[in-house]
């Protein structure tokens, strides 16, 4: 599971960093419509201007207030950025690049601002004398001098259109990224878990094969089915999903349990929780377990052989609504976390799910000859979930 999750997990990365974004799909009347209205609000600035102007100079006439006409003019451009909205949002990556915005830029200019500039001309001449234009008039009318307000609007048309599919184009990579983002963490909170299984299993059936060679029959027969609902348990919370806290707990206890049966009276554990409702909180599942394990396995590995009393105390409780948990066993010559990797898996665990609000830490204690490790987290209850 473990090889198939960071196989997985590079893949999702290379996805991420190298996939097309696609927009959502709009239907072409809503963009038609959304330009239709930009369109009309700059016809109507335009007619106000005009006519402020013209009133302010003592020659206001039919042009200057024609909020008809001036859409007439524009007609054109309503048409253009309506089909550059449905176009762009249809094959945006492919427009995104700017050698392809360039291309298109330079054939509007030159294809599509001489047919504007004849409109307008045939709607001028239409309006103000009733007549269509003649040869002249089109020869006059399409002179390189005459295209500035046409190339304006056609410029404003099509860089207004770029910008915002641009900013869609980067808002859609930002939410495709941090969906990624979070897969991968997903991803990496299953491979964590993969690993944590099996040191349980390892160091529970290492436990076991000793009290068969010991001759433990019966012994080992428990063991055995206590470890089979300890696995059941492992398997029933798999996933990265929030639980009871006061099952969290009752599975920490029958592990003691477990431990306490295989390593027979050298071993005990002193159980200190504050008297609360557990079942109203939650927690990450097994985030307690390989804790428990690791420090287990680290006292056996500093008093292998010899005939010492284990004894592990585990205290946890609730402290500026952040849970709170203390592991504390017999003083070793090196810190835990240098070579049990169980230490290292939850600090990660932790920081995938909480970030800088929780915390692990390690300290010893001299005068008592005992080491502790502490982890505390944000609290949950079943209502935040």
């Amino acid at each position: 599971m473990s090889k198939q999750a960071a196989l997985a997990l590079h893949t999702n990365k290379e996805h991420t960093e190298s996939a097309n974004v696609a927009l959502p799909a709009v239907p072409w009347w809503k963009s038609t419509i959304a330009v239709v209205m930009i369109w009309s609000i700059f016809a109507l600035i335009w007619t106000s201007t005009s006519y402020v102007d013209g009133f302010a100079e003592n020659a206001v006439n039919q042009r200057e207030w024609d909020f008809k006409l001036n859409i007439s003019v524009l007609a054109p451009y309503i048409l253009l950025n309506s089909v550059l909205a449905v176009y762009f949002n249809k094959y945006a990556e492919k427009l995104s690049r700017p050698y392809t915005l360039w291309l298109l830029f330079i054939g509007l200019i030159l294809f599509f601002v001489p047919l504007a500039e004849i409109y307008q001309l045939i709607i001028f001449k239409q309006k103000l004398t009733g007549r269509w234009p003649d040869m002249a008039d089109i020869v006059n009318k399409c002179r390189p001098e005459n295209f500035s307000q046409s190339a304006m609007h056609t410029s404003l048309a099509f860089f207004g259109q770029v910008f915002y599919t641009h900013r869609l184009l980067q808002h859609q990579r930002e939410l495709a990224f941090e969906k990624a983002r979070q897969q991968n963490l997903s991803l990496k909170i299953r491979i964590l878990q993969g690993k944590l299984e099996p040191y349980f299993l390892l160091s529970s059936l290492e436990n076991i094969q000793k009290l068969i060679h010991s001759a433990a029959k019966a012994e080992a027969n428990t063991a055995l089915v206590r470890l089979s609902n300890l696995l059941r348990y492992v398997l029933e919370h798999d996933s990265n999903e929030a639980i009871p806290l006061a099952d969290e707990m009752q599975f920490l206890r029958d592990y003691f349990n477990l431990q306490m049966l295989c390593l027979g009276q050298g071993f005990r554990v002193t159980w200190d929780k504050e008297e609360r409702d557990w079942h109203s909180y939650t927690c990450p599942g097994l985030i307690l377990l390989s804790l428990a394990d690791s420090s287990i396995c680290q006292m056996l590995k500093e008093y292998a052989g010899g005939n010492h009393l284990f004894e592990l105390q585990f205290k946890c409780f609730v402290k500026d609504h952040r849970f709170c948990a203390i592991f504390s066993f017999p003083q070793a010559q090196v810190l835990p976390q240098a070579i049990n990797p169980g230490y290292t898996m939850v600090e990660q665990r932790l920081e995938i799910l909480f970030g800088e609000q929780a915390q692990l830490s390690m300290h010893s204690n001299l005068q008592e000859q005992r080491q502790a490790i502490s982890v505390h987290f944000p609290l949950q209850t079943l209502s935040d979930d």
